[in-house]
């Protein structure tokens, strides 16, 4: 079976339908970048600027954007996606651009509106590298203008335009790269891949794989773009064999609002990964690459520039054959009713669940709407006919709601606890929160919010206000927060809250935030009153250090119906220099006070085999015990064979532990890498297996008093 590679686009963050659009930036305020500014930005990523010229402004009689196309060249193609797929600024659904600048005979075309940038982006960044786009994302968010990402424009909700933004044009990252030979992350074993970048399309990544003698798991629809189908999930012809093409992928690379490149694997950014695997397009990080199993994924149309509006809904076992024929049939036909009652609806029923999706091995999964584990017909309802007589907004606003009042009130009575494929999805789902992403959007909001995105962070804030935490615990311990060689926090009143399930994050009491001044940059309103900002921590200069400065502090006002969380601040764990519980540093993120972890001497006999070899035999080791994870078994260095150690450079930190080092196994000219750890200098609990070294047992056989164990099923099998 075949493995994809590739590296996802960057994101924005998981933004509710019905909440009002963020304040950015726009040309009418005095602080927008003058073209003197937008010049020097163009130099500094290699001329790659462009200004937006709505294609179909030749159109109009005065041609005001001086679009060098030639108009009936524009009508011709204004139906075709991969038209629009190969303009900058054009997506296949022009009503989420409001319809700005159309040609004659387009649907919603109406001569005396002419041709303006409406929706449309103001700039736009032809990228072809991940340099260009951290240099772009930094320079864009340092300014708080809006960022959204195009690849193809295939989305028909309208996620890759916006307007007042500079727009990241992902189409000429075209790289494409077969190796039957790649080292999977964390295994002792090789696969075959294809490395694909984010702006290649279906048609691109097949046709190279098919050249190989392999297939993908990707759309029927040659014009798709990777990038936003696999991170919503991605369904398809074999999805019910394969799985959706989010179970399918070993590795991205991913740049951050903040400019960051970084690549995620289940070794390295591994909470990036999951989101990815699933989690929405366009919510944590620009990706440009991506790999996953050999499967073909079912289609859309490559027709654009109509008016569609989707509901759908992941239908199991209780929701097909458990029902009785006669409430199935009664639910098929008011799924037909069209809005307009002089026309018919359609159904269409995809055979994308089953045995792929459920399954998956939990190492692959990751933050894919649970339902999918269950689902045996994906159904999709068009039944929705378009009012163009009205203004874009008012027509969507009026197909909202028709959805709304009818096809989501008929899926929540037929399915109420399933949910719906964020790709073929009603974008203005009240429910969206529960049917996109189920049990996880807590924890998406986490990891968006830790991806360095101010919405991010916004978006976890009103969570938590709205719905609370998973859960809180208050400490009594000493928490401090040491950073730029000054302590900022120091407090025996901090709490623990479980933004998610994983782990605890610290929050502090805003009165112990010590040699540092809290600045409240932007508020956040829940129920008309203020109840949060976002702020910024500012450390004055002292003796021979500068001032620094500390972004997205979440700070919570002193408001009793915050509970736990009034008067509190959160510090991102990874933006501190170093945080102590007591004297004892703390690592990677706070510890879980409801994890335990027991080192046991034991002198029962230990024997590790790499490949079939012997590398290891002890009669005296540690057996740690760690909740959530196997039994981890410490032996003597004096009790491995040395001849086939290699050092490795990697290094990794755990709370709970400190830090580890690892060393390679070669056996026969094959290596196994970062198979074995050892922590030089581990935490105080865990003094005990200080030079010990372990092996991964999901990865070796190790045979324990003459039995040989299970190799255990964790997210580092």
């Amino acid at each position: 079976m075949m493995r994809l590679f590739a590296l996802p686009l960057c994101s924005a963050g998981l933004v509710s339908s019905a909440e009002p659009p963020r304040r950015k930036l726009s040309p009418f305020d005095a602080t927008w970048p003058v073209d003197a500014e937008w010049a020097a930005f163009n130099n500094s990523i290699s001329g790659s600027l462009i200004k937006t010229c709505p294609a179909a402004s030749s159109c109009c009689k005065t041609n005001p954007f001086d679009a060098p196309l030639n108009c009936n060249i524009v009508e011709a193609s204004w139906t075709q996606s991969t038209f629009h797929a190969n303009l900058p600024e054009s997506i296949s659904a022009p009503l989420y651009a409001n319809n700005s600048c159309l040609p004659p005979g387009a649907l919603g075309y109406n001569k005396t509106l002419g041709c303006h940038l409406g929706g449309y982006p103001s700039y736009v960044v032809n990228v072809t590298s991940d340099e260009q786009i951290a240099l772009a994302v930094k320079w864009a968010s340092e300014r708080n203008i809006r960022i959204v990402v195009k690849g193809t424009g295939h989305d028909l909700s309208g996620r890759s335009s916006g307007a007042q933004s500079l727009s990241i044009w992902t189409r000429h990252m075209q790289r494409v790269e077969f190796d039957p030979n790649w080292i999977v992350p964390g295994a002792n074993k090789t696969d075959t891949v294809l490395i694909a970048a984010s702006g290649l399309t279906h048609g691109n990544a097949v046709g190279h794989a098919l050249k190989h003698g392999h297939v993908i798991v990707s759309g029927n629809d040659a014009t798709v773009g990777l990038g936003g189908h696999i991170q919503g999930g991605g369904h398809g012809p074999l999805s019910s064999t394969f799985g959706l093409a989010a179970d399918n992928i070993y590795q991205v690379r991913v740049v951050t609002t903040q400019g960051h490149i970084l690549t995620a694997d289940v070794t390295q950014n591994l909470d990036l990964l999951w989101a990815i695997r699933g989690g929405g397009a366009g919510q944590y990080g620009i990706v440009t690459e991506y790999g996953f199993f050999e499967a073909l994924n079912a289609g859309g149309s490559n027709q654009a520039g109509a008016y569609s509006m989707p509901s759908s809904r992941l239908l199991g076992r209780r929701e097909t054959s458990e029902i009785n024929q006669e409430k199935l049939i009664s639910y098929l036909k008011r799924m037909l009713t069209n809005s307009d009652p002089e026309k018919s609806g359609m159904v269409v029923i995809g055979l994308q669940g089953g045995p792929g999706p459920a399954r998956t091995p939990r190492s692959m999964r990751g933050a894919l709407l649970p339902a999918w584990r269950s689902t045996y017909l994906h159904t999709m309802s068009y039944s929705l006919t378009f009012d163009t007589t009205i203004t874009p907004a008012e027509t969507l606003a009026k197909g909202a709601r028709d959805l709304n009042a009818s096809k989501e009130k008929l899926w929540q009575e037929w399915a109420p606890d399933t949910g719906a494929y964020i790709n073929e999805a009603n974008p203005y789902n009240p429910a969206f929160k529960k049917d996109f992403y189920g049990a996880f959007y807590h924890r998406l909001l986490a990891v968006k919010a830790n991806m360095g995105s101010a919405s991010g962070f916004v978006e976890l804030a009103q969570s938590l206000i709205e719905h609370g935490p998973r859960k809180t615990m208050q400490t009594s311990r000493r928490i401090r927060a040491v950073h730029n060689h000054t302590t900022i926090v120091d407090t025996t009143h901090g709490v623990y809250v479980w933004e998610h399930d994983s782990f605890p994050t610290i929050y502090v009491p805003a009165v112990d935030v010590k040699n540092a001044k809290l600045v409240d940059k932007k508020k956040i309103s829940v129920e008309l009153k203020e109840r949060a900002a976002i702020a910024q921590l500012v450390i004055p200069a002292h003796d021979s250090i500068k001032e620094a400065k500390i972004d997205n502090i979440v700070h919570f006002f002193q408001d009793v119906t915050l509970g736990a969380l009034s008067d509190m601040v959160r510090i991102e764990f990874r933006s501190i220099d170093q945080w102590f519980e007591e004297d004892e540093p703390i690592f990677v993120h706070a510890k879980d006070p409801f994890k335990r972890v027991d080192i046991l001497h034991s002198t029962r006999s230990v024997e590790v085999k790499v490949n079939g070899r012997t590398v290891a035999k002890a009669t005296s080791s540690m057996h740690l015990l760690e909740t959530g994870l196997p039994t981890r078994y410490y032996l003597p260095l004096s009790a491995v064979d040395q001849t086939v150690l290699s050092k490795s450079p990697v290094r990794s930190k755990c709370p709970y532990k400190g830090e580890a080092e690892y060393y390679n196994i070669v056996i026969d000219e094959t290596t196994f890498e970062n198979l074995v750890w050892y922590y030089n200098h581990p935490t105080l609990e865990s003094a005990a297996i200080a030079r010990l070294v372990c092996f991964y047992n999901e990865k070796v056989d190790i045979i324990l008093d003459g039995e040989l164990q299970e190799r255990p099923r964790t997210k580092f099998a």
